[in-house]
């Protein structure tokens, strides 16, 4: 890749765009350049989910989440499956950490309530909030993949569609075979 097709700005994170002939890019400033990138923007970020929990626990806002997904169905495979498409949806244009901050304390009673094990439910929010962190628009580990390897943003959407779909159809079966979650658990603690 020449110089001129690469896109970041950063020189720590794309060094033959900014280097001069000859020089090499030493490990201590790669690392610095990726400090750089996630530096206070995600702390802000948690620092306002944690307030807006906050709030939300206030304003009694599981109940009244418990009582419109139960009134749609009692299953628990069908609540985690809506649970999902709703987290993947909300990690589309907000980052993981914000959502698993915001979201576990209205998602987990209900799914406890429900008879699910917490544990599946856990991985089951984990794998939906991680996909938001490689989609656009907001998707902070997209773009930092962007910019490490020097790739313009609607080549690496473009690539990203068969890992998407992926990933999805493996959050699917995990909602779906509960067991395959469980297992190593159940194996070290019991069922």
């Amino acid at each position: 890749m020449t110089a001129r097709q690469c896109t970041a700005s950063s020189p720590a994170l794309c060094p033959s765009r900014h280097q001069k002939r000859g020089a090499t890019s030493s490990p201590r400033s790669l690392s610095f350049g990726l400090t750089e990138v996630s530096g206070g923007g995600p702390t802000c970020a948690r620092s306002r989910a944690g307030r807006a929990r906050d709030g939300i626990d206030y304003n009694q806002v599981p109940d009244a989440v418990s009582q419109v997904l139960t009134g749609l169905t009692d299953d628990v495979r069908v609540v985690m499956a809506l649970i999902a498409v709703f987290v993947l949806a909300a990690g589309f244009f907000v980052d993981a950490t914000v959502l698993i901050i915001m979201l576990t304390p209205i998602f987990l009673p209900l799914v406890r309530e429900l008879g699910g094990d917490p544990v599946h439910f856990g991985i089951v929010f984990l794998v939906a909030a991680t996909i938001g962190n490689f989609t656009p628009p907001v998707g902070a580990v997209m773009y930092a993949v962007c910019s490490i390897l020097c790739v313009p943003l609607g080549e690496y959407t473009r690539d990203s569609v068969p890992l998407f779909l992926t990933v999805s159809a493996v959050t699917l079966l995990l909602i779906l075979i509960p067991e395959a979650v469980l297992f190593v658990p159940d194996l070290l603690f019991g069922p």
